[in-house]
């Protein structure tokens, strides 16, 4: 199981890189800023895509693609949210079930703007997004006051759907216009998870 997340700034001038690698080798295509109206056209032969438009302003615009042989469905959504748009797409086949929620904020992500949705969670969930934050952890010089909320609120203790420990929610924070693969983001990742697990340490042994 593969995928790509790209903010493509605009996909109508770039549809036919979508049959070259890495697009036409991934399961899962996770676009942010397509651009597109809800009347443009965009078809794939091995592809279903669930999208979001901005219908009272230009730019914008999230899609999820899926293979045409497994189902999906939408289970929410914002999309006139001139600070945030999130798409959230359950994923259903034989042997899987899992969701993938695609965020663009603009100005900043601020998560809680989307925890009670989290909360409701109960299945495995993939997150990817260009959230627009900046943090020394991933390379920046300055960090931006969401991050730190962003973290906390997405360790196991508040997040009910890890607190079995049976379903497993990866967090991928793609914060630069460029293409990314999972592959390419394995130590960020790795660092991110010993971020979290050092707040949950501090937090269990000096309880506020």
């Amino acid at each position: 199981m593969s995928f790509v997340q790209w903010n493509c700034r605009s996909l109508n001038n770039k549809k036919i890189w979508l049959h070259q690698p890495p697009f036409s080798t991934a399961n899962f295509w996770i676009f942010q800023e397509t651009f597109l109206k809800a009347d443009d056209n965009l078809s794939h032969p091995n592809k279903k895509f669930f999208r979001t438009h901005r219908s009272n302003r230009l730019g914008g615009g999230l899609l999820i693609g899926i293979p045409k042989n497994i189902s999906g469905r939408v289970i929410y959504s914002i999309e006139n949210d001139p600070n945030l748009e999130v798409m959230a797409v359950e994923i259903q086949s034989k042997n899987l079930n899992f969701i993938i929620i695609n965020i663009y904020a603009p100005h900043g992500f601020n998560i809680a703007s989307i925890k009670r949705f989290l909360d409701s969670l109960s299945v495995p969930t993939f997150i990817f997004g260009d959230f627009n934050l900046h943090h020394p952890l991933w390379g920046e010089v300055h960090s931006h006051r969401s991050v730190k909320a962003l973290l906390i609120g997405l360790t196991i203790p508040n997040f009910p759907c890890l607190t079995p420990l049976l379903q497993l929610v990866f967090l991928i924070l793609i914060l630069h216009r460029s293409l990314t693969y999972l592959c390419a983001r394995l130590r960020f990742i790795m660092k991110l998870i010993v971020m979290f697990l050092t707040v949950l340490l501090k937090a269990i042994i000096s309880p506020s």
